[in-house]
């Protein structure tokens, strides 16, 4: 929205003014209004009886450049305009900067550019305006921007893509939370909000990373991207292999309903445990079925969208142990328990444990 006012059409009704009597004119001193700031400066173009009327163009200085239409001595129709100190209001913020583009009765509308910045804050944009407002598509680079979630509203920096004023596209929204910690999210938006693939990260802390499906700033993520969260949480990290990353795209289904019955994965009834461990990447792409295994420790959470149930089972010599998740809950299950284990192996990794022994 642009401080001032749109001057008003005014139609041609004097019979006398033709085309022919419409001559080249130069004026010095005048006051004119463009994108709602009065500049004062030399008019050289078409005129009818001294005033402005038909194609000319308004200097004020290093100020302002307006080209195009006129009528009755104001701008009235189509144009080019490149001025210093055109006020802008975005995201409840006036920014006072440059405008270059197109205009429409001295008002940007269509293709522009605008660039503005003070102490505090700044704004730069390019794309598409309508009656002087930034709407897009286009392109902005802001310090100002304002994302609401569900239980709070949040200002920082974005920088991406622009569709009707709202992030829409490919973005970057940089903020700090209520505990004043940075964080950034990088990826999709739509209606001004985290929708579709991104990348959620708190680059000073040891806050976990989120990447993947995010809906209206949530993270939803998928069964594949659920597992591979897993892996950056520091109490137990892994690295899911390209092949079960694939796996578990491809059949989450299996994972779900907690059913490889009729599904296309293989099961492998002789898995080597020691060979895993030498080289977890050259699995990933059919199941393994271990049994006699006993459960440790077992608890059940939610998360995400996801009702599941970790488990920590052990061999009968507890040199072989198995960190698991397995999606639901299991009613019949308890510590001390046996049972055999149908799964997918996503990684091998060590960890301390109580005699401070990996």
């Amino acid at each position: 929205r642009m401080v001032g006012q749109v001057a008003k059409r005014q139609a041609i009704t004097n019979p006398d003014r033709t085309i022919s009597s419409i001559k080249r004119f130069m004026g010095t001193d005048w006051r004119k209004e463009l994108g709602g700031k009065t500049y004062t400066g030399t008019y050289s173009g078409e005129a009818f009886e001294g005033i402005p009327q038909g194609n000319g163009t308004f200097t004020a200085g290093s100020e302002a450049v307006y080209t195009g239409l006129w009528q009755d001595g104001v701008p009235c129709g189509q144009g080019h305009l490149e001025a210093e100190g055109i006020s802008v209001e975005y995201m409840g913020m006036t920014h006072t900067g440059k405008y270059k583009g197109d205009v429409l009765d001295g008002i940007p509308q269509g293709d522009g550019e605008f660039s503005a910045k003070d102490a505090q804050n700044h704004l730069t944009y390019s794309g598409v305006w309508e009656a002087g407002q930034i709407t897009g598509p286009g392109k902005v680079d802001t310090s100002c921007y304002t994302v609401v979630f569900d239980d709070v509203t949040r200002t920082g920096s974005y920088s991406g893509d622009l569709v009707k004023g709202l992030a829409d596209g490919e973005g970057i929204f940089t903020t700090r939370n209520s505990d004043n910690e940075l964080y950034t999210y990088t990826g999709q938006w739509k209606y001004g909000q985290w929708n579709g693939q991104g990348l959620w990260e708190f680059p000073e802390s040891d806050a976990y990373t989120y990447e993947g499906t995010f809906t209206n700033c949530e993270y939803t993520p998928n069964l594949a991207e659920f597992f591979r969260f897993f892996g950056t949480r520091p109490e137990h990290e892994y690295t899911m292999s390209h092949t079960a990353w694939k796996t578990l795209s491809l059949y989450p289904e299996v994972f779900l309903e907690n059913n490889a019955a009729g599904s296309a994965l293989p099961v492998d009834y002789y898995f080597n445990y020691d060979a895993f461990a030498k080289n977890p990447n050259n699995y990933g792409d059919s199941l393994i079925s271990v049994s006699g295994l006993r459960v440790v420790q077992i608890f059940e959470y939610e998360d995400y969208g996801y009702n599941y149930t970790f488990l920590i089972l052990e061999d009968y010599s507890a040199s072989q142990v198995y960190y698991t998740h397995i999606m639901g809950y299991w009613d019949n299950i308890y510590e001390g328990s046996y049972v055999t284990l149908t799964a997918l192996p996503l990684d091998y990794f060590t960890y301390p444990n109580v005699s401070g022994t990996s």
